[in-house]
C-alpha cells in the first residue's frame, strides 16, 4: 500500500512546477478564507478594471484616443451604477419586502396543496 502512495506521489509531484502550483493554490485559498471579507472590494475592483480595460482597448482600435475612451467608458459605467443604485435598487427592495410579507401565505397554500395530493392520487 505504501508503494502505491509513493509511486502516485512521485508521479504527480516530481515536477517542480506542479509542486509550486499546489503551494500557490493552497496559499491563495488560505488567504481568501481568512481575509476574504477584506479582499472582496479589492478583487471586485480588479475584475471591473479588467472588464472596462477590454472596452477601452476596443475603442482604441477605432482610433479613439485613450484618454477620451477612458472618460467615455467611465462615464457610461458611472451612469449604469447610478441607475442601478437609484432606480432599480428601490424597486427590488420593495418587491423583496412584499415577497417576505406574502411568504407565510404562500407556504400555507403550498402545504394545503401537498396535503391534498395523496387524496387525488
Amino acid at each position: 500500500m505504501l508503494q502505491v502512495i509513493n509511486r502516485w506521489f512521485q508521479r504527480y509531484f516530481s515536477d517542480p512546477q506542479a509542486v509550486l502550483l499546489v503551494i500557490l493554490l493552497v496559499a491563495s485559498i488560505t488567504v481568501l478564507m481568512t481575509m476574504g471579507g477584506m479582499l472582496i472590494p479589492i478583487l471586485t475592483s480588479i475584475v471591473i478594471a479588467y472588464l472596462l480595460e477590454g472596452i477601452i482597448a476596443n475603442l482604441q482600435c477605432w482610433h479613439i484616443r485613450r484618454s477620451i475612451a477612458v472618460l467615455l467608458v467611465f462615464s457610461v459605467f458611472s451612469a449604469v451604477v447610478i441607475f442601478i443604485s437609484f432606480i432599480l435598487f428601490p424597486l427590488v427592495t420593495n418587491q423583496l419586502s412584499r415577497f417576505i410579507k406574502e411568504l407565510p401565505d404562500k407556504i400555507i397554500a403550498a402545504q394545503q396543496l401537498l396535503i391534498q395530493l395523496p387524496i387525488h392520487y
